[in-house]
């Protein structure tokens, strides 16, 4: 009787033994699973297969489409985008390498800023999608971090979505946020070498005009500079004048979501080039913000250019000045791009191109300073 009682308690014994090998073989292969070298190892295999960016971060949720082969900002009414970004976006996701996994537990996500992205979140959802919506990407970043002393390269905490695991990646996964940066911010440049004139019309009809008199000229001079009065600061002729070398914007919307009835005008600002380049600003408050509207047309030379040109060549400064034919092409490539579309612009640079000859001028005795602060914006050519 007690041979038979052994013989089965050690059959059970047995019996639970082998169930306990079975789960435990289960729970380490649900929570012990291959870690991946390459993170999105045929990524870049796949580039043109992408045909859709989605990202969510600090600064809002954007969307970044292919139409017609440009890419465009979906947010922004579909502005071009720099195509740039994508390729950074593409190479540095398809090299993350895996250092080593992190924690599986979703109540530790915040302490890698891996928490769910959206509103007070710290981290960044990216998303890449083929034509049929299929994922290609879908990674949540989180917090940088260097992987050694001070000059080590970033390394970043991810997590892949649908996946508990968290890891440690060397790379550091160079997404933009924020989307206006996603947009080749600038508007125009007109070359100051070429700058003939620039002129700022009120509403109320008042004018402010400077101008080189020849392309030679090294400065600016104000026009119709009222009797008596003197300059608060004469560089800032040479600060209205350059105004249209670069022109960048902070955003970008359809002239056709305006409200018309809450468009309220203002001034006009033009410059004008030696060989009949015209480009026209015409700003307005919409809102409680001033954006503006751009437009290109030609005009005669002010110059005979095949002299002008002769006189560079003998060593004069400057980029030579154009045929006519392709002063039109380009006034008709910048009507292309810039029509249907409204710009905010920078503080400064709205600010200089609203002002007036009493901004620059005063009378003897009186002491202002000059209300004008030199504005290239981003990526734009230092001060001449």
């Amino acid at each position: 009787m007690k041979i038979r009682t052994l013989l089965i308690l050690g059959i059970l014994a047995m019996a639970m033994l082998a169930a306990a090998v079975i789960a435990y073989t289960r729970k380490s292969t649900e929570y012990v699973a291959p870690t991946p070298e390459l993170l999105y190892g045929g990524l870049f295999d796949r580039v043109g297969d992408i045909k859709e960016i989605h990202v969510i971060g600090p600064k809002g949720e954007f969307h970044v489409d292919l139409e017609d082969d440009q890419w465009r900002m979906r947010e922004k009414g579909g502005y071009p985008i720099r195509t740039e970004r994508i390729r950074t976006a593409v190479l540095s996701l398809s090299d993350l390498r895996v250092i080593e996994p992190k924690t599986s537990r979703p109540d530790n996500y915040p302490l890698l800023g891996l928490q769910e992205p959206g509103e007070g979140s710290d981290s960044i959802l990216v998303e890449m999608h083929d034509a049929e919506g299929e994922e290609i990407v879908s990674i949540i970043l989180g917090y940088l971090e260097r992987g050694g002393p001070m000059n080590a390269p970033m390394r970043r905490y991810v997590r892949l979505t649908g996946d508990p695991r968290t890891y440690f990646i060397d790379g550091v996964a160079e997404i933009e946020v924020d989307p206006v940066r996603w947009i080749d911010r600038e508007i125009l440049r007109v070359l100051r070498s070429w700058t003939y004139d620039v002129e700022i019309e009120q509403v109320d009809g008042d004018v402010l005009r400077v101008f080189r008199p020849d392309p030679q000229a090294m400065d600016f001079e104000l026009a119709d500079m009222p009797e008596g009065t003197v300059f608060i600061d004469e560089r800032d002729v040479n600060l209205v004048g350059n105004s249209f070398i670069y022109i960048g914007m902070e955003d970008v919307a359809r002239t056709s979501t305006l409200d018309e009835s809450k468009v309220i005008p203002g001034p006009e600002a033009r410059v004008r080039t030696f060989d009949g380049f015209v480009m026209t600003a015409h700003l307005f408050d919409y809102e409680g913000a001033t954006w503006a509207t751009f437009e290109a047309s030609t005009t005669e030379p002010v110059i005979d250019v095949d002299a002008a040109n002769a006189a560079m060549t003998a060593g004069a400064p400057g980029a030579n000045f154009r045929p006519m034919s392709d002063v039109i092409a380009a006034a008709e490539r910048f009507n292309e791009e810039l029509d249907g579309w409204r710009f905010q612009m920078t503080e400064n640079k709205t600010r200089l191109l609203s002002f007036r000859i009493t901004d620059l001028v005063q009378q003897p005795g009186e002491n202002r300073s000059s209300p004008i602060q030199p504005d290239f914006g981003p990526g734009a050519p230092g001060a001449p």
